[in-house]
């Protein structure tokens, strides 16, 4: 429970010094004071909801029907597979398009101005690939003669909490993992390495509780999180089955005699070039030893996961990603950009002060509403003075901003100010405009000197 903090006196010389008067002391101090009551929960307590292991063999069960590319076989004159089968076979299963286009199961309805109309015909909806849910194109199944493989989700988060081996660039999970590496004092000789020796959960466990002992109370609180992550998600640890995620994050597609892939896609299909190979190996040979099988594991392994990377790097979270591309740096119907300077006037902390074009072009409807509704004026009338209201400033419009702010549920106009790049939590936060700017001249957006630690910005 939180301790209970007694109200200090608005006479205090240290409040006094920052609000200047004993009324703003007052008013301000209990807002700062329950503040500091609040308990802030750990970070790692807040971290742990945020790592999820999907359970992949789940979900391909639950796959009414998946597209498992074969591994270990032959095509039907008898000889290996190669590579250039299997693409055949991934643009067979997403119809050698991009399905970006919307139509019905028929074909009759097609474009995307039929889309959600249902067919006549087939009765279907018409829709696009990516508007429903986008599942996973096609799948990896790794057989029986090999080990399962550790959940990325998994190997990201073990890999950040055991950390680089001392005087190496290594990370001591790729040690593990990895036959071929030394490992150092004191799991040298103690444990066992590969993932056919991780896979069992006798030893995974002894792996992670003799880091756990090396810590020594330093990673404490990481120590318990991992400990929960690991109880949580006991049975996703090892998955046989490897996902290939939708066209949307990589184009594969064929016209004609023409192929165009990805560049992340060359990493999946190195994925399957080892995992074929050791597969084929494997079942015509019978004096494969369990280290071989160790060594090539592992190069499957560090396949898939450059996949990942290919994909989480470039495709999500880069700068160029879908996230900063589209989503955090992609404008909005309403949105403006202008240059920070501070508000010198007496202000909240939330406030935000709007220049005069911007506030004007954001609530043009419903200025043009209140004039031809509630001044009488006429359409003519009302459009030719909003558009001078662009170059030079009107009372009348003037008057119209401030109905709407009377009129508002809020405070003021509600504002999504958010400061590129938006990197760290709070960038993008709810400000109030109780006040715009009346200058067309002044282009400047005002804002508290407060408040610039969250969204990094600064006064130029």
């Amino acid at each position: 429970m939180a301790k209970q903090v007694s109200s200090p006196d608005p006479g205090d010389r240290w409040y006094s010094f920052i609000f200047k008067s004993p009324e703003l002391a007052r008013r301000w101090i209990p807002i700062i004071e329950s503040t500091k009551q609040q308990v802030t929960p750990d970070i790692y307590e807040q971290s742990v909801n945020k790592l999820i292991c999907m359970d992949y063999d789940q979900v391909f069960m639950l796959d009414p029907e998946p597209n498992v590319i074969p591994v270990g076989t032959e095509n039907a004159e008898g000889n290996q597979l190669t590579l250039e089968d299997i693409k055949k076979m991934m643009c067979q299963m997403s119809d050698g398009s991009l399905s970006f286009v919307a139509k019905c199961k028929c074909g009759k309805l097609t474009g995307n101005y039929n889309k959600d109309m249902i067919c006549p015909d087939c009765h279907t909806k018409c829709v696009g690939a990516i508007s429903e849910d986008v599942n996973f194109g096609a799948w990896m199944e790794i057989p029986r003669e090999m080990p399962p493989l550790l959940h990325p989700v998994a190997y990201r988060v073990l890999r950040a909490w055991m950390g680089k081996m001392s005087r190496r660039s290594e990370y001591l999970l790729d040690a593990f993992l990895d036959p071929h590496t030394d490992l150092p004092e004191p799991y040298a000789g103690v444990c066992g390495q590969g993932m056919i020796y991780l896979s069992k959960w006798d030893n995974f466990m002894s792996v992670i509780n003799m880091v756990m002992q090396q810590h020594r109370g330093k990673k404490s609180a990481a120590d318990r999180v991992i400990q929960e992550f690991i109880d949580t998600y006991r049975w996703q640890m090892f998955t046989r089955h490897i996902p290939i995620l939708n066209q949307s994050l990589h184009i594969l597609t064929q016209s004609g005699t023409m192929t165009y892939d990805d560049d992340s896609l060359k990493h999946i299909f190195q994925t399957w070039l080892e995992l074929n190979s050791a597969i084929m190996t494997i079942r015509h040979r019978s004096d494969v030893k369990t280290e071989w099988i160790s060594e090539k594991t592992w190069s499957v392994y560090k396949c898939w996961m450059n996949y990942i990377d290919s994909i989480i790097e470039p495709k999500l979270t880069g700068k160029t990603g879908f996230i900063r591309k589209n989503m955090l740096g992609g404008r909005m119907n309403a949105s403006g950009r202008g240059v920070i300077v501070p508000i010198t006037r007496l202000h909240f902390a939330d406030d935000i002060e709007l220049p005069w074009k911007m506030v004007v072009g954001f609530y043009k409807l419903e200025i043009m509403n209140i004039l031809e509704n509630r001044f009488g004026w006429g359409v003519n009338k009302a459009c030719d003075q909003f558009n001078l209201a662009v170059v030079r400033y009107i009372p009348e419009i003037d008057a119209c901003l401030n109905i709407l702010k009377d009129e508002c549920p809020f405070v003021g106009f509600p504002v999504l100010m958010g400061r590129n790049p938006t990197l760290r939590h709070g960038a993008i936060q709810l400000w109030f405009c109780r006040r715009h700017k009346t200058d067309p001249k002044d282009n400047t957006v005002g804002m508290s000197p407060e408040a610039l630690s969250c969204p990094n910005a600064d006064f130029d």
